[in-house]
C-alpha cells in the first residue's frame, strides 16, 4: 500500500502501463540474480530491499492493467480471477523456492528465481 501512489508517476515516466510492467518485471528479475553475485550482508540487504519495491510495484500496476482491459460488466469477475492467482502465487513461490534451495542452494534458488521469471518476461513481451 505503501508504494502504490508511485504507479502513476512510473506510468507518467514511462508512457504507458505495458511499459511500467515490463520495467518492473526486468529490474525483480535482475535484483534476484544480483543476491547471488555478492555475500556480503549490507549488499544483500540492499538488493532484497530494491527487490522488495519491485515486487510491491508490480502488483498494483498489474492490477490496474486487468481492470481497465474488461468491459464495465466483467470488472469485477477479472478483479476476482487476479486476486485468486496472486494468492495462489504467495503460496506456490515461497514453497517452490523452498523446496528448490533445499535441492540446490539457497544462491542456486535465487538464480533458479530470476531465470523463472525471466522466462516469463520473454512470454509477455512477445506478446
Amino acid at each position: 500500500m505503501v508504494l502504490r501512489p508511485m504507479v502513476p508517476v512510473l506510468t507518467r515516466v514511462l508512457g504507458e502501463k505495458r511499459r511500467a510492467l515490463k520495467a518492473m518485471l526486468v529490474l525483480i528479475v535482475a535484483t534476484s540474480l544480483a543476491i547471488g553475485l555478492d555475500t556480503s550482508w549490507p549488499t544483500a540487504l540492499a538488493v532484497c530491499l530494491a527487490m522488495g519495491v519491485w515486487w510491491g510495484l508490480a502488483p498494483p500496476l498489474s492490477i490496474v492493467m486487468m481492470v481497465d482491459g474488461a468491459d464495465d460488466a466483467r470488472r469485477g469477475f477479472a478483479l476476482g480471477v487476479r486476486l485468486m492467482a496472486n494468492r495462489l502465487a504467495q503460496l506456490v513461490g515461497p514453497v517452490a523456492m523452498g523446496a528448490l534451495a533445499e535441492v540446490v542452494t539457497i544462491r542456486a534458488g535465487f538464480y533458479g528465481l530470476g531465470a523463472f521469471v525471466a522466462t516469463f518476461f520473454v512470454l509477455v513481451v512477445r506478446s
